[in-house]
């Protein structure tokens, strides 16, 4: 068994490899030796005493409180931010159902909202000649592009004509329908994503 010089009380454990291994000799020998548990023992107290204060060696996993705590924090607004949102097509509105939140409210008459994935309503029916409008407030980019010839050549300039290419969130776009007709459109980033509008 390796036997380890036994140090005064108030000096440091010098290792025979330290630079102060020299004078080790002069200052351990008239006391007694240490079994190798007993020296790494108190290693691991000097060690514990030099640390800077709140970051004491420990055995095992702990975190301090404060960081479970910021934890659980950011779970709870990361839980609070991905539920609710979506429009209302009911008088008196409220939220719809999940999504990826945004929106709130009702969406007003003659105009899509979006969800993450869905068009609210699905469909509309708007008078000939009336400006209908797409708005976008989940949190996500959509299109807006027509199923067939009728429904691009149909969709009047508003703020463009025809096909939607890009209908960011914060954005909205709007076209004018000057003939009757049920146009059906799509989302092309986001498949099931339809809508119809019926023009009469």
């Amino acid at each position: 068994m390796t036997q380890y010089p036994r140090c005064p009380e108030d000096s440091r454990l010098k290792s025979p490899g330290d630079a102060g291994g020299q004078r080790w000799g002069r200052e351990c020998a008239a006391e007694t030796a240490l079994t190798q548990g007993e020296f790494m023992d108190r290693m691991r107290l000097v060690a514990q005493r030099s640390a800077p204060t709140g970051i004491q060696r420990s055995e095992g996993l702990h975190a301090p409180k404060f960081l479970w705590l910021l934890g659980a924090l950011f779970l709870g607004l990361g839980a609070a931010a991905c539920g609710g949102g979506g429009y209302s097509t009911s008088p008196g509105g409220g939220g719809g159902g999940g999504g990826g939140g945004g929106g709130g409210g009702t969406c007003p008459a003659a105009t899509f909202c979006t969800t993450a994935s869905t068009f609210t309503p699905t469909t509309r029916t708007v008078a000939v000649g009336a400006t209908v409008t797409w708005q976008n407030n989940s949190g996500v980019g959509h299109t807006v592009f027509w199923d067939d010839a009728a429904g691009r050549a149909a969709a009047k300039a508003g703020d463009g004509s025809g096909d939607m290419a890009t209908l960011d969130n914060g954005a909205s776009h709007t076209r004018v329908f000057n003939t009757a007709g049920t146009y059906g459109f799509h989302c092309t980033i986001h498949p099931g994503m339809t809508g119809t509008l019926t023009v009469q």
